[in-house]
């Protein structure tokens, strides 16, 4: 667990760390870390590790935790900001855009494989937005948030790993079509059944 308080000094503390630790990843595998290492990178003494964070596991859930906070920010602003609702315009876009300047903590969760950090850090960035609309009810919510934190993942994951091929217009676009093109191959599924 990660325990980072709200002063300036803790934060940057954290913000340190958590900076050493990427650049450590650049050359190590997470099970190479040390601490006394990210210390020394990180200028600051063990015992301000200590005070922030219990191990190393826990400086990639506060980075996914700090990352996905933003991402909700932004992703409120973009709402507060829209007349009519889209979703390719109020959530997937500016959710890629963000993503698209934000990927070297893609990397980092693909590098440590640390999928379910990633996934929590999306789940309660989702309940810190839905928090601010309670008059809005989603049937099942905890299979909506599973859903939206599995599929936003697995797309991150593979737009990374696969040199981010598409711009995130275009991957928001593919994404769009997903839904039409789900909904076509069903109905072409149920005609061939009933042949």
């Amino acid at each position: 667990m990660y325990h980072v308080s709200q002063d300036a000094r803790s934060k940057a503390s954290a913000k340190a760390i958590s900076n050493a630790l990427m650049r450590t990843l650049e050359a190590l595998p997470l099970a190479d870390v040390k601490i006394i290492d990210l210390v020394e990178i990180a200028g600051v003494g063990r015992a301000t590790f200590y005070r922030c964070f219990d191990t190393v596991d826990d400086v990639i859930r506060y980075i996914c935790d700090e990352t996905y906070l933003q991402c909700g920010i932004a992703l409120k602003s973009q709402l507060d900001l829209s007349q009519d609702y889209r979703l390719d315009e109020t959530f997937i876009k500016p959710y890629l855009l963000f993503w698209e300047q934000h990927t070297n903590i893609v990397r980092l969760i693909i590098k440590t494989d640390k999928i379910g950090v990633f996934n929590a850090a999306f789940n309660h960035m989702l309940k810190l937005l839905m928090v601010q609309f309670p008059e809005i009810e989603i049937p099942y919510y905890n299979y909506y948030v599973a859903m939206r934190s599995a599929i936003s993942t697995a797309v991150l994951i593979e737009w990374v790993k696969s040199d981010m091929d598409l711009t995130h217009e275009q991957l928001t676009n593919l994404y769009l079509s997903q839904n039409t093109d789900d909904s076509l191959l069903i109905e072409q599924l149920i005609q061939r059944s009933h042949q």
